[in-house]
């Protein structure tokens, strides 16, 4: 199996050179620390001694997704930034958008290669690296080089994708407020107020429930994620006032409006990733780990 370090020590060296631009479509990075430490926390007891052994290598390299987009990293469909969204209400079907083709090739079939492309790959994205951890689990219980190492840190891409699927405006056209007047909104949901507010969110503990298809599972979260939506675009307009002024007070009356919506998808998107890296650990045949 393919060795990952190499792309390890480019993310490092990108995470120094880069780090204070701002990413475009993307959880904070800070956020994405937290939510892949809460699923490690409360991943079940056969394999959490396993990925915590590395815990702080996790943590960090859950972000390293984000970074290769500065590199122009590819996947096995493409560049990047696709990666991580779909705009599924962008493409001429109504809520839930079950007609929406869940396989890859008839979506391109579809919309065309340019127009699926523009759309996103998030949920193909995260089954590609999904797949590459069953085999990196299978791997690592076998004692084969690198085994262990490729799983925890494919484990932490897993979770990089999944999250950024609990953000609402990683499943819409509007991903930035920017057809409505709202520009700079998916910043200040996903990091401002997030990172403003965390102390106060009510974090569950962790529930652990079967995925039976990543693909299937990451398509329901995108349909929530959209449909949430139109309830933070108004709870930002409410916020701002018609000055759009973004200070202290906007923060708190953003709080008011949408900040159960962000502790919800919080808490969905630490059970998703502790329930994904669950699922790969049993297709893999639930081996041991050590």
């Amino acid at each position: 199996m393919h060795v990952y370090m190499r792309t390890v020590a480019v993310a490092a060296v990108l995470a120094w050179l880069v780090l204070p631009a701002p990413i475009a479509r993307a959880w904070g990075l800070d956020v994405h620390r937290r939510l892949t430490e809460r699923a490690l926390d409360g991943l079940p007891v056969e394999i959490r001694a396993f990925f915590n052994e590395q815990r702080a290598f996790m943590i960090e390299r859950s972000v390293d997704p984000d970074l290769w987009r500065i590199a122009d990293l590819r996947g096995r469909l493409g560049e990047e930034p696709p990666n991580h969204f779909l705009d599924i209400d962008d493409l001429g079907e109504p809520p839930p958008f079950t007609n929406v083709p869940r396989e890859w090739d008839a979506f391109v079939a579809r919309y065309g290669e340019k127009e699926a492309n523009i759309a996103g790959r998030l949920p193909w994205r995260t089954e590609e690296i999904y797949d590459k951890l069953v085999v990196a689990v299978r791997e690592a219980a076998e004692g084969r080089q690198y085994g262990a190492s490729n799983a925890r840190y494919l484990a932490a891409l897993l979770a990089h994708y999944v999250e950024d699927g609990h953000v609402p405006f990683h499943a819409v056209r509007n991903y930035d407020g920017q057809l409505t007047g709202q520009r700079g909104l998916h910043a200040r949901f996903e990091t401002a107020l997030i990172l403003d507010h965390w102390g106060s969110f009510a974090l569950r503990p962790v529930v652990i429930s079967p995925i039976e298809d990543i693909r299937a599972f990451m398509f329901d979260v995108l349909v929530e994620s959209a449909r949430l939506t139109p309830a933070v675009l108004d709870a930002d307009r409410e916020a701002a006032g018609p000055d759009k002024v973004y200070g202290a007070a906007y923060s708190e009356r953003f709080r008011a409006g949408a900040g159960a919506i962000a502790e919800q998808r919080v808490n969905d998107a630490i059970d998703a990733v502790a329930s994904a890296i669950t699922a790969a650990w049993r297709e893999a045949g639930s081996p041991k780990l050590r």
